[in-house]
């Protein structure tokens, strides 16, 4: 039967709704829940901002820097800095045909005498008819490029754009204009950072958001690692920016560029920007480290200190815990070394002299197509104990393996990862992740076959139906009395063990007992004898002769239509008194007779009460009439009649035969 649209709708209705209960159960589990999801959107939102406010700023750089070194031409090849020498090739450094010209060493300070290099010493045979001397100040016009250039910035901090609001145009050596090129070519990795890190921040967004939904310690300790690591970049980066601020305004603008500054405060608002990256980075890492803390004693006792998981168990879960962070981490690194490594590639200054780039541009889109499917495997075979999943993912981390060790044979990557330490550092840390990662999974996969997969759905199972786990806390392997004291928070003392004698009696079985037992004239019974069947019946012991069968069986008749009269009266204590025996017992209070088809029987009986009772039952043919007042109720042949046991032995009532 199709379902209809309504149906549909009110279904996916239905699930998200659920789905919304879920997820506020899981953020108000406890106020540290509450308090990290707040904080983890207030640092994602910040970060980010602030991340776009330096992209903004790096963008404006590099636009009004590209201006400049586009109106010149002489910026074929490739700057690059070698010590304090802006040098200019012709292609790759140290390929084979290369050559470099050394375009300007700087010495000195600003506040000393500005020294420029006259001549020009090659590294190579080049065959450009274009003329490579440095220009001098006889010939400045020839030599020297026109370009219309103002400051980047003002005084007061606003942005302006790269047109002289007076003056006449500026004139540009070769050597200013090439280490502008440089200084464009770094503040345009700096955008490929701004880039990678606000990707980075939405990415901890998205594992924080995870961790609390799915209660997850992997995904927590990403998180963590994860501000660990922006924190650290985030510190370095003011470091390398104020080294290029005080390289600029030492070295370029004096020597290079005649004292003419094109940056102007742009320096001071870029490592103002970075400073406070710092300090939010710093906070968010202390917030987050005392918060994560928080939520791993919350989150270990539903995962190490549930029932059933046994000290092998912890051990591997430990094991498969590490595993999964840095699965996790080493693929975002992964992904962002390579995404960056394609933009440098394509779109960068090297996109005309890369040899092989079609090459090295498919083994990057191989990496980023075969990350996501290694990241699923990793986290699904070593949880569920896959054989054949866990030989894929071996093969594809040995394919990633044999990619990043093939691309440093690459003089082209050579001289990207040399270049640019923050791609320097993103690929290193990828490839250690890589390796240690691959490594813990060929560990995890020695421990299957132990448990751990049964344990991990059983977990998931219970948690599927709302089961609500018992939790008790961990115990050193030891005495399980002594761990029990733990539990109830009790410090239980050493006991002295005392040796006690047990005297064991069994019980005496009813056959065993002695058959002529005397019977007392008394309505008491003794503790110590065999307990008293009191019978309607005529007596078949030997106190009284055998009845006759025909007889015996009208007095059954006569008796079954007969009613019994119970009455309760007060009575004294006595002593009970021995008879012979005889075929009739008398007795003050009580008389047991037999008168052939007309018996009665009256039997009284006084407990150990504050007010003692006798209780009398009789049974005739000719019942008398009595009245409820009385408390006596009539007897019908078709009810059975009320069972009443004497109060000094419980065994003894009236039994009908």
């Amino acid at each position: 039967m199709p379902i209809s649209a309504g149906a549909r709708q009110l279904v996916k209705r239905t699930l998200s709704v659920a789905r919304l209960k879920l997820l506020y159960e899981r953020i108000t589990l406890t106020r540290f829940t509450a308090l990290y999801f707040v904080c983890t959107i207030l640092a994602c939102v910040v970060l980010s901002s602030l991340h776009i406010v330096s992209l903004v700023h790096d963008s404006e750089a590099v636009f009004n820097l590209s201006s400049v070194v586009e109106q010149s031409n002489t910026t074929d090849g490739i700057a690059i800095l070698e010590g304090k020498t802006i040098e200019l090739c012709s292609n790759l450094p140290k390929e084979r045909g290369t050559v470099c010209m050394e375009v300007i060493t700087f010495e000195g300070s600003f506040d000393q005498e500005l020294v420029q290099r006259d001549t020009l010493t090659l590294k190579g045979t080049y065959d450009d008819d274009r003329d490579w001397s440095t220009p001098s100040d006889s010939s400045t016009s020839a030599n020297a490029s026109t370009i219309t250039a103002s400051p980047l910035g003002s005084q007061n901090g606003t942005f302006s754009s790269f047109v002289f609001s007076s003056g006449g145009p500026e004139e540009l050596t070769n050597a200013c204009v090439i280490s502008l090129k440089w200084l464009n070519d770094v503040l345009h990795d700096a955008q490929r950072e701004d880039v990678v890190i606000f990707l980075f921040q939405v990415w901890l967004f998205i594992l924080s958001f995870v961790a609390i939904l799915n209660e997850s310690i992997p995904h927590l300790g990403t998180t963590l690692l994860g501000h660990l690591l922006s924190t650290g970049w985030a510190g370095y980066r003011v470091y390398s920016t104020r080294g290029l601020m005080n390289f600029y305004r030492n070295q370029i603008t004096p020597q290079a560029c005649s004292g003419h500054d094109f940056m102007g405060d742009w320096w001071e608002n870029r490592i103002g920007d970075a400073l406070l990256l710092v300090a939010l980075n710093g906070a968010t890492l202390l917030v987050m480290l005392y918060l994560s803390f928080k939520l791993f004693k919350v989150y270990a006792k539903q995962t190490f200190e549930r029932v059933g998981a046994s000290p092998k168990i912890y051990q591997i879960y430990k094991l498969v815990l590490i595993f999964s962070v840095l699965l996790q981490l080493s693929g975002f690194i992964t992904l962002a070394s390579t995404a960056m490594w394609i933009d440098k590639v394509v779109h960068g200054s090297l996109a005309d002299l890369a040899k092989h780039a079609k090459v090295y541009l498919a083994a990057f889109v191989l990496t980023l197509v075969l990350k996501l499917p290694w990241l699923v495997l990793g986290w699904i075979c070593v949880r569920r104990e896959c054989h054949i999943r866990f030989t894929v993912f071996c093969l594809i981390s040995a394919f990633l393996l044999a990619i990043s060790i093939a691309m440093f044979y690459s003089e082209l990557y050579r001289h990207i990862f040399s270049c640019w330490a923050f791609f320097a550092t993103i690929t290193i840390t990828a490839f250690v992740l890589l390796v240690v990662t691959t490594f813990l999974g060929m560990v995890s996969r020695l421990n299957f076959g132990h448990g751990f997969a049964r344990y991990i759905k059983v977990n998931q199972s219970l948690e599927g139906v709302n089961f609500t786990p018992v939790y008790f806390p961990r115990q050193p392997e030891g005495d399980v009395e002594k761990s029990m004291s733990g539990v109830f928070d009790v410090q239980l003392p050493d006991l002295p063990l005392l040796a006690t004698p047990h005297n064991l009696k069994y019980p005496v079985p009813l056959h065993a007992t002695q058959q002529n037992v005397a019977r007392a004239h008394s309505t008491y019974s003794d503790l110590n004898a065999v307990p008293v069947v009191i019978s309607a019946s005529p007596l078949t012991s030997g106190l009284a002769p055998s009845p006759k069968m025909p007889g015996f069986l009208n007095t059954l008749k006569r008796l079954s239509a007969s009613p019994v009269n119970f009455s309760m009266q007060p009575t004294r204590r006595e002593q009970p008194k021995l008879l012979p025996n005889t075929s009739s017992i008398d007795s003050e209070r009580g008389r047991i007779s037999d008168h052939g088809a007309k018996g009665s029987l009256e039997f009284s009986r006084t407990p150990s009460l504050p007010q003692p009772f006798t209780v009398h039952a009789s049974v005739s043919s000719e019942a008398p009439a009595v009245t409820e007042k009385e408390g006596v109720r009539p007897y019908s042949a078709k009810r059975n009649p009320k069972m009443i046991g004497l109060p000094s032995n419980p065994r003894s009532r009236l039994t009908r035969f």
